[in-house]
Order: C-alpha cells, then sequence, then structure tokens
C-alpha cells in the first residue's frame, strides 16, 4: 500500500465528516474507509495512522494548531493597534479564531467534531488540545484576567468555562446551519444567516465575562473557601 499524502487527507476528510455527525465511538473504521472512496482495506487505517485512536488525535491537533496560530494572530495584530485592553476586540478575536465554517473543504466540519469531542471525552480533548492551544489561550487570558481584575479568579475562570461551551456549541450550530442545503428548514440556520449574528455571539460573550457579580453570588463566596481558590477553565490556564 502506497504512502500517499491524498490518500490520508482523504481518510482524513471523511473521518472528520462523520465525527462531525456522531460520536467517535460510534464510526467504526470500515465506515471512515468506505467513505474515503477507494479505501476498502480495513488496514489502511493502520498504514497510515497506526490506529483510530491516533487518527483522532491527528485531527484534534491539526484543528487545535490551527486555532492557535490564528489566535496568536489576532492577539499580536490587537496589541500591534493597542486595542488589547478592549475585551469586546478580545473575544471578537477568540470567536473569530474558533470560527472555521464554510473556509474551505477540510475545516467546514471541524467545529462541530471538536465541541462534540470536547463534550463527550474531557479528559483525553485536554491532553490532547491543552498542548496545542497553549500559549494562543494563555495569552488571550492573560489579557481578559487584566481587564476584569477585579473579579475573583474562580468566578472569572467558571464564566471562561461557561463562554466556551457557549461559543463551541454557536459556532457548531452555525457549521451546520451552513451545510443545509434549504435554511428555511430549521430555525437556527435562519439565525446564522443573519449578517447579525457573530457581532451579536460576541456581544453575548462579552456580556458573561463582564457582569456584576450578584448579591446571591458574592454571598456563597462570602460562605465558603470558594474566593480563595481558582477553578479550573475550560483549557489550562495555571500561571
Amino acid at each position: 500500500m502506497p504512502d500517499s499524502t491524498n490518500s490520508r487527507q482523504t481518510i482524513k476528510a471523511a473521518a472528520l465528516k462523520l465525527f462531525s455527525e456522531r460520536d467517535v465511538d460510534d464510526v467504526p473504521v470500515r465506515q471512515i474507509l468506505t467513505a474515503a472512496a477507494g479505501h476498502r482495506n480495513i488496514s489502511a487505517i493502520s498504514y497510515y495512522f497506526t490506529s483510530k485512536s491516533a487518527l483522532i488525535e491527528e485531527l484534534l491537533t491539526d484543528g487545535a494548531n490551527l486555532v492557535n496560530e490564528r489566535l496568536i494572530a489576532g492577539l499580536t495584530a490587537l496589541e500591534a493597534r493597542g486595542q488589547a485592553g478592549d475585551l469586546r476586540e478580545l473575544i471578537s478575536v477568540m470567536v473569530t479564531s474558533f470560527s472555521m465554517a464554510g473556509e474551505n473543504e477540510e475545516s467546514a466540519h471541524y467545529q462541530r467534531f471538536f465541541n462534540r469531542f470536547a463534550l463527550r471525552h474531557q479528559h483525553a480533548w485536554r491532553k490532547i488540545v491543552d498542548k496545542s492551544l497553549d500559549s494562543g489561550y494563555r495569552r488571550l487570558l492573560a489579557h481578559i484576567r487584566d481587564i476584569l481584575d477585579q473579579l475573583p479568579p474562580i468566578v472569572l475562570n467558571q464564566r471562561m468555562l461557561f463562554l466556551l461551551l457557549m461559543i463551541g456549541t454557536c459556532l457548531s450550530l452555525r457549521e451546520e446551519a451552513q451545510d443545509i442545503a434549504d435554511p428555511t428548514e430549521i430555525y437556527a440556520a435562519n439565525v446564522w444567516a443573519s449578517p447579525l449574528a457573530l457581532d451579536n455571539l460576541v456581544d453575548s460573550a462579552v456580556g458573561i465575562l463582564s457582569a456584576d457579580v450578584s448579591r446571591q453570588a458574592k454571598s456563597v463566596l462570602s460562605r465558603s473557601d470558594l474566593s480563595r481558590r481558582e477553578a479550573a477553565p475550560a483549557v489550562s490556564a495555571d500561571d
């Protein structure tokens, strides 16, 4: 079986599409190879990737590296313009960096795969993705912490987790909507067809982070040691 870049890419593209539709555990190797035209030999996975797990890790790493590169480029541009202290600009860079829907065929299914895997396989996701996203995410988080330094660390870290979950889910729905032949079929497709949608998502994300800590939340913090602890955000952010 010749080692071919095209063959590897064909298998990766087929796997990515299937993994975006169903959990990785529900997609057998044979189905991946059937979807990758010309690959009927089940040993093709082990030949090109050593295993299905290695294929999944490569897809996650590819996507995470791309997001990290985009984060770094966006943050560098903001810093050069003196806008790294603007929370909305930072969140806009974050959303843009994670949003790959419709950019090209290879990335057309990545957001759904990434989000589905993160929700269903959190330990494996963090082990694989943390190292690839680490530098860009740390840099982003450092700027956000400087702006929102009045928030208790646990509050900010929990809000960052909520933010990542919201952005990941919304961008997954946006990606799915762009795959639908007739966008009037579902309400979500009509939402994402609006030119307002991404800006409104950014505004909503800013609201999540910058909202005042409520009287109820302050009461909880005062009754426990929570204010002295930092909850781990979705991507490692330890100093």
